[in-house]
């Protein structure tokens, strides 16, 4: 059976029009026939950022139950050939990978993507312990911002229906000194879960109703739909930033600014949190 081809031979840097970018891309592979094999082609990609990475482990992950899948790596530079192998992306090649490991990652600086499929106190861990080991948060910061990723986690279980649960990574930038983390899963988004209780959410409308607060599907009795909005509180007291997808709707927090908000016309199976903490070199 002839593969379906998704080729991302532009730069993907973690930035919403480059996302939406490769969200268009890659929305081929939804459209495949049953079984049928998927050829992800990145040999002209010149950067991948760690949101990228998460969004197309996600698919990847969903897509291989049913598909053989085959990814050509990039061709350069040596710092990206070597993340695409840091980060796991490598693993989901069948064809043995012939580059050189010119450039190489201190483990600590690349959480290798992590799937999590139940919610549960350590589900925070890994990425808990690389915000930990750069120093970003005194305890009290970090206790707060495991609770808001634990609910994220807890909100794909309880309400998502994602069939491969969260995906997630991370990686230590040098260069900007910061952390870059990424949760993605594949459920049914945010506006149609919350669609059940309420009739009037739109995706023009949708994020700027969650990251409000007290807006949830009531998966828990103790679910009070605070999970983003703290999440964003917290964020943006350590000069962060946040990005949210979810369907055809994106919210982009950055520090200092005000909050800006996007309707795509190709939208995205499920719900992407990413947020950036500066932290020490």
């Amino acid at each position: 059976m002839t593969p379906i081809t998704a080729t991302i031979d532009f730069s993907v840097n973690d930035r919403v029009r480059s996302i939406k970018r490769l969200i268009e891309q890659a929305s081929i592979i939804e459209n495949r026939t049953h079984g049928q094999p998927i050829l992800i082609d990145l040999r002209k990609c010149q950067y991948l950022g760690p949101d990228a990475v998460a969004i197309l482990g996600a698919m990847l992950t969903h897509a291989g139950e049913t598909s053989p899948i085959e990814i050509l790596p990039p061709e350069g530079p040596p710092e990206l050939r070597n993340f695409f192998r840091a980060s796991g992306l490598y693993d989901f090649t069948r064809k043995k990978n012939t580059y050189q490991d010119d450039y190489l990652f201190d483990p600590g600086f690349v959480l290798s993507l992590t799937q999590v499929k139940k919610a549960s106190f350590q589900a925070a861990d890994p990425i808990m312990k690389m915000l930990h080991h750069f120093g970003a948060l005194n305890d009290e910061q970090e206790e707060s911002l495991r609770v808001c990723v634990n609910e994220v986690i807890q909100n794909v279980q309880d309400h998502a229906n994602s069939p491969v649960g969260a995906i997630m990574t991370a990686r230590f930038m040098r260069k900007d000194a910061e952390v870059r983390v990424a949760i993605v899963d594949r459920g049914v988004g945010v506006r149609t879960s919350l669609s059940s209780r309420y009739s009037d959410m739109t995706p023009e409308n949708v994020m700027q109703r969650v990251l409000g607060g007290n807006y949830s599907a009531l998966s828990r009795i103790n679910n009070k739909g605070l999970g983003l909005s703290l999440l964003a509180s917290i964020i943006g007291s350590l000069n962060g930033d946040l990005f949210l997808l979810s369907e055809n709707s994106t919210a982009e927090i950055r520090r200092g600014s005000k909050k800006a908000f996007m309707r795509l016309t190709s939208g995205f199976r499920g719900t992407c949190v990413f947020f950036t903490l500066p932290v020490g070199a």
